[in-house]
């Protein structure tokens, strides 16, 4: 796994071996329509501390953007999250896998708040099946201190609410083969494009079509295309 990051070009500076425990794997399974139901063991990601995050304290206090998910420990997230609000980093929370609740701090260290749907209902209790319910569940996650709520919805695109905007960005359809990983593809997007200047409604745009084409082919990371596989506009 580190040669393939390292082919890719993805620095590993702080990627630690942990003795006697495997990396971590995920198990996926399809259905007919190209749906998908994984089940996570963490494994070694289980073991992040809040001491191997402040390692990383320069890379994190040096980017533009921190994209936290819950593949590892709560306590190391909140330690990247405190060290990147510090440097006013934006920072971006993924609820991927939800699998408890999360402490009210992650929300007031977080500038755009992105679950699905399924996730954005465990976290609030509230049905999320239309665009009506996607904005209820959009305020409890501000009212708990998030900046954006940014909830991705399938099919139809996403909504990204703030105190000030309300905003349903869709996505062109496309026919599914496999979903798997198509969330990763939207908030890594997400990530480079505001990294790289674009502002939010262009980096929700371009994180949305992205997405799209990956869940075109099957597959995580092989279903990830390149950028020269991508349509112009998008390589601009």
């Amino acid at each position: 796994m580190r040669r393939n990051l390292a082919s890719e070009g993805i620095h590993t500076d702080f990627v630690l071996p942990s003795q006697g425990v495997s990396s971590g794997v995920a198990v996926i399974t399809i259905d007919e329509n190209g749906q998908n139901n994984i089940v996570v063991i963490a494994g070694a990601n289980g073991l992040v501390s809040p001491e191997d995050v402040e390692q990383a304290r320069g890379a994190i206090t040096g980017a533009q953007v921190l994209l936290c998910q819950m593949e590892v420990p709560m306590a190391a997230n909140l330690a990247a999250l405190r060290i990147a609000q510090a440097a006013s980093v934006v920072t971006i929370f993924n609820s991927a896998p939800v699998s408890s609740e999360i402490p009210r701090e992650v929300y007031q260290l977080t500038d755009i708040f992105c679950p699905n749907e399924s996730e954005a209902e465990l976290l609030t209790g509230l049905p999320v099946h239309t665009l009506d319910d996607a904005r209820l569940a959009a305020a409890v996650i501000l009212e708990r201190g998030a900046k954006a709520a940014l909830i991705t919805l399938g099919t139809r695109g996403c909504l990204y609410v703030t105190a000030t905007e309300d905003e349903h960005i869709p996505v062109q359809a496309v026919t599914a083969v496999d979903t798997t990983g198509a969330g990763d593809a939207f908030v890594g997007s997400l990530a480079y494009c505001l990294a790289s200047g674009c502002s939010m409604r262009d980096a929700i745009t371009r994180a949305n079509a992205i997405a799209a084409i990956s869940v075109q082919a099957p597959g995580a990371q092989s279903s990830y295309p390149r950028r020269d596989q991508l349509p112009a506009w998008l390589q601009k």
